[in-house]
């Protein structure tokens, strides 16, 4: 895919196959699909090189996406769009029911810390306001490019669709 600035978005490489990340990135309407991205790269980047195969877990990478959402949302009052959910998770988080020991002047590893600190004391609660709303779809439609000899896609991946992409990469939770 090419920028409106004329410059390719990943530079091809016979070394590395680009075209599924291309794919990932093409359409694009909501932050999600980068916010997941950045926070596999952190991941990854944490493990180091050598390890072996580095297992992920949707739910560190769901607090990741948080943690990165949190200085765009709370200093510069950012919103990733009408059908984001990572305004609504941290605007959830204010709300003094929930238990979150929420601050706004937060830096990232501030709100990392915190969010991995919820996860581990309030596990229902992390649950229900931040993994459910972003596992439910986002790792389907991150995925669903990789797929696309196998699936017929429609503009929302289905439950249905949801279902054999589980199917066919079973390491999915």
């Amino acid at each position: 895919m090419k920028d409106p600035f004329g410059s390719s978005l990943l530079i091809s490489s016979s070394n590395l196959a680009v075209q599924p990340l291309q794919r990932v990135f093409h359409k694009t309407t909501a932050s999600y699909k980068f916010l997941w991205f950045l926070a596999i790269l952190d991941l990854v980047r944490e493990a180091g090189q050598g390890v072996g195969p580095i297992k992920l877990s949707i739910a560190k990478i769901c607090t990741r996406m948080v943690a990165k959402s949190w200085i765009p949302t709370e200093r510069f009052k950012l919103s990733f769009g009408r059908w984001d959910q990572i305004t609504t998770i941290i605007e959830a988080l204010k709300n003094p029911e929930n238990e979150f020991p929420f601050d706004s002047r937060y830096k990232e590893a501030e709100a990392l810390r915190a969010l991995e600190g919820f996860s581990c004391a309030k596990p229902e609660k992390f649950k229900k306001i931040i993994f459910s709303p972003l596992a439910r779809y986002v790792p389907y439609r991150f995925l669903s490019v990789c797929f696309l000899g196998l699936l017929t896609l429609s503009k929302k991946p289905s439950l249905s669709i949801q279902r054999r992409i589980r199917t066919i990469s079973p390491k999915i939770a």
